[in-house]
């Protein structure tokens, strides 16, 4: 679902709409089940990969902010580490493979690897690297780690920066999800249609 096209416009008003209808306890949920719709949209098999990164990360950081020292490092690297091979995995492992295929062949060999086709995940890039700079943050003391799931969860999976970006900083995006909106005014909506614009 692009930008630019005519069923993100309609999702978006939907959610839109239902965003400033729901009570103001259950907003937070729902721009979070919006995002994972919008990422289920694309292919619902890559739904569990995003949780799976959101729910480690989001408890390594927590622990990693609770230790000090050499084993707050390790976790830091062990954090990166996961990011990257999860990154990598998806985005480069065709690569390798074709690339090692080539250079046996080129020696004369003739290697029997079953073809890999993995698809790529949308946004994958962008919340992989969104993880890093949170860890990275949490571990620089310049962030607390939140204590909510869903809020972490919506600074990774927040659906209108997943193709696109940019890759926004936790620091300036944990505390706007905490700002209870209650109504519309009309100095909001010229500054949404502007950034829209």
């Amino acid at each position: 679902m692009l930008f630019n096209t005519f069923a993100f416009l309609l999702f978006f008003a939907v959610v839109l709409l239902l965003y400033w209808l729901m009570p103001v306890r259950m907003r937070t949920p729902g721009i979070l089940i919006a995002s994972y719709v919008f990422y289920a949209y694309w292919d619902w098999r890559f739904l569990g990969l995003i949780i799976f990164v959101t729910f480690v990360n989001f408890h390594l950081t927590r622990l990693m902010g609770e230790e000090s020292g050499r084993r707050r490092k390790q976790i830091l690297i062990a954090v990166v580490s996961l990011n990257l091979v999860v990154l990598g995995t998806f985005k480069y492992l065709n690569f390798f493979v074709n690339s090692f295929d080539s250079l046996l062949r080129t020696f004369g060999f003739t290697p029997s690897f079953t073809t890999i086709h993995i698809i790529l995940p949308l946004g994958i890039s962008f919340f992989t690297f969104k993880a890093i700079s949170y860890a990275v943050d949490v571990y620089r003391r310049e962030l607390e780690p939140t204590t909510s799931l869903i809020e972490f969860g919506i600074f990774l999976s927040y659906f209108p920066y997943m193709i696109a970006g940019p890759i926004m900083s936790a620091k300036v995006m944990l505390p706007q999800l905490r700002v209870r909106a209650t109504r519309l005014t009309s100095s909001t909506i010229n500054s949404a249609l502007l950034l829209i614009a």
